[in-house]
């Protein structure tokens, strides 16, 4: 469970700085950002092998571009350097499909290798865009005078991607409902079993995330970047403890969330 959530979370991270300029940032900022994803990619290669699973061929490529990224960085004006971000981003996308197709079979909920690529890709999309967007708002005291319009799309990102992580957890119930109708029919079963981890997943992973994403979307009408950053602070936060639910109950328990 945990080599699934560190994986992905490395790779949204390595996603989501597609999506970011680098003329504007610079290469401090990517350089940070680029190794923080292979410090959470190591973390996943490592739990694999101590489980004896090993990483996928894609996750080590995933690993190995992104560190070839970081050394091209030392270089100014290198065209290289985007496409292997873009490589890296794909590489690892890859080895969540491969997860997902490995996963889905084993599944103890009835899932499809599509459900499952769709809750796998879009929580890695939601724990990239929402720990970018933090280093984001932090960044802000790194480059005085940063346009404030980078904070604001990168908060639209972090708001699709919560979008279509909901979408998934809709498509997830729609597709098990036969599941959830036989656990919720016995009530203290549900309250023993799952009831604990539902109301994590629901609070830490969908309503709390929605509702500091409206919170920092009023400050950055203000333009209160220091106020946005701290409520970005706590969404990681619960967002991160949503995900590792979720990857817990796509793995291990019977309603898939």
């Amino acid at each position: 469970m945990f080599s699934l959530f560190f994986s992905h979370l490395g790779i949204g991270l390595l996603g989501c700085l597609l999506f970011v300029p680098y003329k504007r940032l610079g290469r401090g900022f990517f350089r940070f950002n680029v190794l923080l994803a292979l410090g959470f990619l190591s973390v996943a290669a490592a739990f694999r092998a101590g489980t004896g699973a090993g990483a996928s061929r894609e996750l080590f490529a995933c690993i190995l571009l992104a560190a070839v990224y970081v050394a091209s960085l030392q270089f100014r004006r290198n065209p290289v350097s985007p496409v292997l971000l873009a490589a890296a981003a794909a590489a690892g996308v890859a080895s969540m499909l491969r997860e997902a197709s490995g996963l889905a079979a084993a599944a103890a909920a009835p899932m499809s290798t599509a459900l499952l690529a769709a809750h796998f890709v879009t929580s890695s999309a939601l724990l990239g865009a929402v720990l970018l967007d933090m280093i984001l708002g932090h960044w802000y005291l790194v480059i005085p005078g940063l346009s404030f319009g980078h904070l604001q799309r990168m908060t639209l990102l972090l708001a699709a991607a919560l979008g279509l992580r909901i979408a998934v957890i809709a498509w997830s119930i729609g597709v098990s409902w036969s599941v959830w109708q036989d656990t919720l029919h016995d009530s203290m079963r549900f309250l023993m079993q799952d009831g604990f981890l539902l109301v994590l997943r629901v609070v830490f992973g969908i309503l709390g995330p929605a509702v500091l994403l409206v919170l920092v979307r009023g400050c950055l009408r203000i333009r209160s970047n220091t106020s946005a950053t701290g409520i970005l602070y706590v969404a990681t936060v619960i967002v991160w403890i949503g995900e590792i639910t979720s990857h817990y109950l796509l793995t291990h328990g019977t309603l898939p969330l």
